[in-house]
């Protein structure tokens, strides 16, 4: 669930690329379904970190520049 992307197939065919968590929102897809067989403790807890690793990953895409100027003071350029 900590990853990029995730890639289901179906009969050796691709039927759901896309992040853990979009994929999880899907309750009629093959990832949510696959997920909610392994019981309730453990699907709360997969849906978590889904959820957490779409966020980091947001956070990051968004603005890796910002995440290095935090370290760096802006008036007179050192840490």
């Amino acid at each position: 669930m900590d990853s990029d992307k995730v890639l289901v197939m179906d009969a050796g065919k691709m039927v759901e690329f896309d992040h853990p968590h979009n994929l999880l929102k899907n309750k009629d897809g093959f990832l949510y379904k696959m997920v909610d067989q392994t019981g309730k403790a453990t699907a709360e807890l997969l849906h978590s970190v889904a959820a957490e690793s779409y966020r980091t990953h947001q956070l990051t895409r968004e603005s890796p520049i910002k995440l290095i100027d935090e370290d760096v003071d802006d008036t007179n350029g050192n840490p």
